[in-house]
């Protein structure tokens, strides 16, 4: 049986043949497209799941004058290796190219279109070569999908096609697709050989992207988007009476970091030192990588008895000062400042083994916390306890930890509520186990 909406689009595709495959080719200063306003942005860019994990960062600015839009992007990806600046100038509002600067690690590229022409320099490890041909008729320069996603008109089976010159004058053939309308938005997807599909979501009043997805591989579902708001209920604060800290005493750990898939090797440590005094539980943690040139201190303070988080600082891996109250979480973060204000009080991040070393150790028993940490800002970390393990002679409790970071699981001693292993995929494809020495 035919649903409404498909009897629907057949009905059109009978009344007006040819309708449904109209495509409109697009070219700079078509009428069909819209001067929206100038957006700038500021996007996690995270692993859609119950619990997003954030695995990078993307800005983006644009600002009109004298008759030019210049875009300027920023983004990050760590575990990929990927920092990538992209400023690239059009004419407004015809959006002709004007000017493409681009730099993704060893990689640079720097063009200027005039005349008809495509002239600059490319740059690649030691490989440097000049940058001449011809710019053909029609096209748009590369990384204007964004923009065009923005300005073409809302109307659910809209499609229009662009070429996309590269910096050696090639095209490459994009298409533009509007959806159905999602509440006050229009979902408009972009697809490309040798890309996957990307759908902006865009506000159906401003014009502003809310979200970009698109899916890499099968079961994969990456997003941009701003970071979601605060929790307000569900979740515990700091001195929650299911919380058990009674175990917090004066400790030192050493553990061996393992990586146990795709290959095993020992790949480096860790000390944890804890300490009590006054009330206030220190702990300090040094990670050592030397494949991966890291070395890296944290040092965090907490209410002993309730968990509420005073100080944090780091060196090593970035910079941190933050100092945290019921209210508010102040102090810098790589060089910039940080403020956060506080609608109700909420754990330090950092904390957040000390936390599943506190619950309530009962096969299914689920909890969830507000966290902060310098780099996710304010999120939610969910807890699973899962059941009894062996792990060093031990039948550890295991408790599963997800949060915008991803996935740990902590194995823990229920006599001494000691740590004794904690196992992490830093990255897909590889697991690394922090195993407690004797």
């Amino acid at each position: 049986m035919l649903t409404f909406r498909m009897h629907r689009a057949a009905l059109l595709a009978l009344a007006l043949p040819g309708l449904a495959h109209a495509q409109t080719a697009l070219t700079p200063g078509h009428p069909d497209l819209v001067a929206a306003p100038p957006q700038s942005v500021d996007y996690e860019i995270r692993l859609a799941g119950d619990v997003p994990r954030v695995v990078g960062h993307f800005e983006r600015t644009e600002t009109v004058a004298d008759g030019r839009l210049t875009i300027a992007s920023h983004l990050t990806m760590p575990a990929q290796q990927r920092d990538q600046r992209d400023t690239t100038v059009v004419t407004w509002p015809g959006l002709a190219p004007v000017m493409r600067s681009y730099t993704d690690g060893e990689e640079s590229n720097r063009v200027v279109f005039a005349g008809g022409r495509m002239v600059g320099r490319s740059v690649l490890g030691n490989l440097d070569e000049p940058i001449d041909a011809a710019l053909p008729a029609g096209a748009f320069g590369e990384g204007l999908s964004w923009r065009l996603a923005r300005s073409v008109p809302f109307r659910a089976g809209y499609t229009a096609t662009f070429q996309a010159a590269d910096k050696a004058g090639a095209l490459t053939p994009v298409t533009l697709t509007v959806g159905e309308q999602q509440g006050d938005a229009w979902p408009v997807t972009v697809t490309m050989a040798g890309s996957p599909a990307t759908t902006h979501l865009v506000d159906a009043a401003t014009r502003q992207v809310r979200t970009v997805t698109y899916s890499p591989r099968a079961g994969t579902t990456v997003e941009y988007g701003a970071p979601p708001p605060p929790p307000t209920t569900g979740v515990m604060h700091p001195g929650d009476p299911a919380l058990d800290t009674s175990w917090l005493t004066g400790d030192t750990a050493t553990y061996t970091l393992q990586l146990v898939q795709p290959m095993q090797m020992e790949v480096g440590t860790s000390t944890v030192t804890r300490t009590v005094a006054g009330g206030v539980v220190t702990s300090v943690q040094t990670i050592s990588v030397p494949q991966q040139g890291m070395n890296m201190t944290q040092t965090s303070r907490a209410a002993a008895g309730t968990l509420a988080p005073v100080s944090q600082s780091m060196t090593g891996q970035g910079t941190a000062e933050l100092a945290f109250t019921p209210t508010a979480v102040s102090g810098t973060k790589d060089g910039a400042p940080v403020s956060v204000a506080l609608d109700a009080p909420v754990f330090d991040a950092s904390w957040s083994a000390e936390v599943a070393q506190s619950l309530p150790f009962a096969a299914g028993y689920t909890a969830a916390i507000a966290a902060y940490d310098a780099t996710n800002g304010i999120s939610t970390i969910r807890y699973t306890v899962k059941g009894q393990e062996t792990v060093a002679g031990v039948s550890a409790w295991e408790v599963e930890v997800v949060s915008p970071s991803g996935t740990v699981t902590y194995f823990i001693d229920p006599a001494t509520r000691q740590m004794v292993m904690m196992r992490l995929s830093p990255q897909e494809g590889y697991t690394v186990e922090m195993r407690r020495q004797p």
